[in-house]
């Protein structure tokens, strides 16, 4: 039976027993007598019985809404409870994460300013080197001008002297002299070597008491050659001013665009710091403040157990105290309340009950037996426990019959009552029915569309945590290999920057030592050229007439013209590759600074661009996690709407399973209960009784 069905079985016994009640009391009025002391200990039980029952039911009903509280109540906190512990959990980690994260980017951020400062210092110290060689170029620049002005015109004095003016070209030798001994040395040539050729050519003059015919053709070769020497030294000094400022320059460009570089790196790599702290903040309020629900929910919920756990102490105790009052008052209605009680009591005058009417043997008496007998046959037949309450109540007529009052109308009255209920119960049964059908059919529904619910969140999730989680393609793997690649960009730039500059320096060495080796090499060739060329425009003989000097090996001095000639070409062979190593080292450099330049812009794009996807990224699994957060949240809500469906149906599922199970028995049940009250009424109207009683009443009155 459902809960609803023993409800309402209750309230009719109770209902029931009130009419007994009242039928009694109507019978002694209708006879003028008041109540016996057993008749009203009995009634006075009835009622006791009746409040006991109905204060249990409205208990049971109070704390059924009680214990379901605990029951809701303690399966949410503990799953708030057990939330918030993962809440923490993840939090907690996440801290470390970021801790962790923040740490290694401050490092990171070390590890430049340092670089910064190595930067800084070779840039100073690039600038120094390159100050001071300018210095010693502009120092030397200046001398070489002024010795090549001086040889110069040292060279235009010379070839003013006539070849037999000996007095001028005594001074002018004298004074070249002197210049030779200064220019020689500042030029570079060896003073002793160019003294010897002029010895060797008899074109030096030493000045003695002895006259000379002086001719100034060997000493004018001389000084153009020291002049050739000062004139390309100069140029070469000129030349390697260059390299060297070009070299500073690209030097200079290349280490400002590392420190530019490693400035927007550090910049970069602050903002993440400042954002992972911002973030890590947040992360701690977040903790602080799930730290303190858990602890409230955990305080809750111990404070609940011990509350439940004392009512259904206290509910199980009044339930035996009750339990054990109802059995006691009902066994003394039993023994009160009973056929033999009745001709017990009514033996005595204190117990009476009207005297029990003292009925005689009457024929009416018999019929009303036989009435009740019919009455009690039919229910036990039908099984309708309204029938035996009628056979009853017929019972009681039978012994409340006397006067003008025909007890047996209430009887009738009470069958039309019934007949009433039964109608009223069919319709509710329908109602429930359909009810039932409705309710189940749409949470049903509801159930299922929440499960769809559920799989699609839970599909999402998946995809969330995949598009964060997954290897190699997941947000966390991106991030790690760009980091990676970042410090291993840094690496390269800052490897191929050393490398470069010590292939300069080499470079720049190199190049110097090709020049000065040119230098000496034009300046051998030009020496060796000029004299040669003067051994044959003139007669070397001819050059110096010295009287009274002793005769010489010959009369002309041919020299040693063709192993000259092998000699220059030698040196120029010398000067030719030196040259064309000069120019291939140029080329080499210009090419190995392009393909420098190439790698570096290379790299700092990647750099650029795997920093902006770095940037990107972080935010993207900044973004996908909060989408995450959202919909485990949406996912949880959802699942406890389906779980509340659920256990709405299984609630309701017992008394829906009942009313759909029975209901056409209890429509059939109902249906020949209600035949076999019409025949009751039938029986009672047609039996002699009940005409004998109703004319005993109508002559009454």
């Amino acid at each position: 039976v459902s809960p609803k069905g023993l409800a309402r079985l209750g309230k009719m016994k109770v209902a029931m027993a009130a009419l007994l009640g009242a039928l009694a009391i109507l019978v002694a009025l209708a006879e003028g007598v008041a109540e016996s002391p057993v008749a009203g200990v009995i009634t006075q039980l009835s009622d006791m019985l009746k409040k006991s029952k109905d204060d249990a039911a409205a208990e049971a009903e109070q704390f059924g809404t009680f214990n379901d509280y605990c029951t809701d109540t303690r399966a949410t906190k503990e799953k708030a409870i057990s939330d918030g512990a993962f809440l923490i959990e993840t939090l907690t980690n996440k801290l470390e994460e970021l801790t962790a994260l923040k740490e290694k980017t401050n490092q990171e951020i070390g590890k430049l300013e340092r670089d910064l400062g190595r930067n800084k210092e070779s840039q100073d110290s690039a600038k120094a080197n390159r100050d001071k060689e300018n210095e010693v170029f502009e120092a030397l620049k200046t001398d070489l001008t002024t010795r090549k002005t001086a040889l110069t015109d040292a060279l235009a004095k010379l070839k003013t002297v006539p070849a037999n003016n000996k007095k001028e070209a005594t001074a002018a030798l004298v004074s070249l002299n002197l210049d030779l001994n200064e220019m020689t040395a500042a030029a570079g040539a060896n003073l002793r070597e160019l003294q010897s050729l002029a010895k060797s050519s008899k074109s030096f003059l030493q000045l003695h008491e002895k006259r000379y015919d002086p001719q100034s053709g060997g000493v004018l070769g001389a000084v153009q050659s020291i002049l050739d020497s000062t004139t390309k030294n100069l140029e070469d000094a000129t030349t390697e001013e260059a390299a060297a400022l070009a070299a500073y320059t690209k030097l200079s460009e290349n280490l400002k665009t590392e420190q530019e570089t490693m400035e927007e790196s550090k910049s970069t790599k602050t903002d993440l710091v400042s954002t992972t702290s911002d973030e890590m903040a947040a992360k701690e309020a977040a903790k602080d403040v799930a730290e303190k629900t858990k602890s409230d929910d955990e305080a809750f919920l111990a404070d609940l157990n011990k509350n439940c756990a004392e009512k259904t102490r206290v509910n199980k105790e009044r339930l035996e105290l009750r339990r054990k009052e109802n059995n006691a008052i009902q066994m003394a209605l039993n023994v009160l309340d009973s056929d033999r009680g009745a001709r017990v009591f009514g033996k005595t005058k204190a117990t009476s009950f009207l005297s029990f009417l003292q009925l005689s043997e009457s024929d009416a008496d018999v019929e009303i037996e036989e009435l009740v007998q019919l009455l009690r046959q039919e229910a036990e037949t039908t099984s309708s426990k309204r029938l035996h309450e009628v056979a009853g109540l017929a019972k009681m007529a039978a012994v409340s019959r006397k006067g003008d009052f025909n007890p047996f109308a209430i009887v009738l009255d009470e069958i039309e009552t019934m007949k009433k209920a039964i109608t009223k119960e069919s319709g509710l049964d329908v109602k429930q029915k359909d009810w039932c059908a409705k309710e189940t059919k749409d949470n049903t529904d509801a159930k299922g569309e929440k499960e769809t619910e559920i799989q699609s969140l839970a599909e999402t999730l998946t995809s969330k945590a995949n598009a964060i989680n997954a290897d190699p393609d997941g947000l966390l793997k991106t991030i790690e290999t760009l980091e990676t690649n970042l410090e291993e960009n840094a690496a390269t730039q800052k490897k191929t920057t050393l490398d470069r500059r010590e292939e300069n320096r080499k470079y720049t060495v190199n190049i110097r030592n090709l020049v000065s080796a040119q230098g000496m090499l034009k300046s051998a060739i030009s020496i060796l050229t000029n004299y040669y060329k003067e051994m044959k425009a003139n007669d070397l003989n001819a050059l110096l007439q010295v009287h009274d000097a002793p005769e010489t090996a010959g009369n002309a001095y041919a020299g040693q013209n063709e192993a000259g000639e092998a000699v220059i070409a030698a040196i120029q062979e010398i000067l030719t590759n030196s040259e064309k190593e000069e120019t291939d080292a140029h080329a080499e450099e210009e090419k190995a600074q392009e393909l420098y330049e190439g790698t570096m812009q290379q790299l700092v794009k990647q750099e650029t661009d795997d920093t902006e996807d770095l940037a990107e990224t972080k935010q993207q699994l900044a973004t996908t996690e909060v989408e995450k957060a959202n919909k485990e949240k949406e996912k949880e809500t959802t699942e406890n709407v389906r779980d509340s469906i659920v256990e709405y149906l299984r609630q309701i599922k017992p008394s829906c399973d009942f009313i759909k199970k029975n209901f056409d028995n209890r429509e059939k049940s109902r249906e020949k209960e209600t035949a076999a009250l019409n025949d009751a009424t039938k029986l009672i109207k047609e039996s002699p009784a009940y005409a004998k009683l109703s004319d005993v009443a109508k002559r009454k009155r």
